[in-house]
């Protein structure tokens, strides 16, 4: 697995804002409170709230977010971009 700030690094001049995050994912649809009392979200959700926030997905893949007991959390690895202006700050 990639790095996320390579993936974000490839996109960055492109575009005038970029999001690279992670999110805890699950095989079914929407978002579930997980037993651990973590948000879990499926790739169809992410996807679609991308879209309705007007972000383009530009990078998405399967991570391990964390590892908690042993255990690794699986997650998706996530890079989105809008083209709003830029601050002149």
């Amino acid at each position: 697995m990639r790095q996320a700030p390579e993936i974000a690094a490839r996109y960055a001049s492109a575009w005038s804002r970029l999001d690279a995050f992670t999110v805890e994912t699950h095989n079914g649809s929407g978002v579930i409170l997980s037993e651990k009392l973590r948000y879990a979200h499926g790739e169809a959700h992410v996807r679609s709230a991308l879209a309705a926030g007007g972000l383009d997905l530009l990078h998405i893949e399967p991570a391990s977010i964390r590892a908690e007991n042993g255990l690794t959390a699986p997650g998706l690895l996530i890079v989105a971009a809008s083209t709003l202006p830029r601050s002149r700050s």
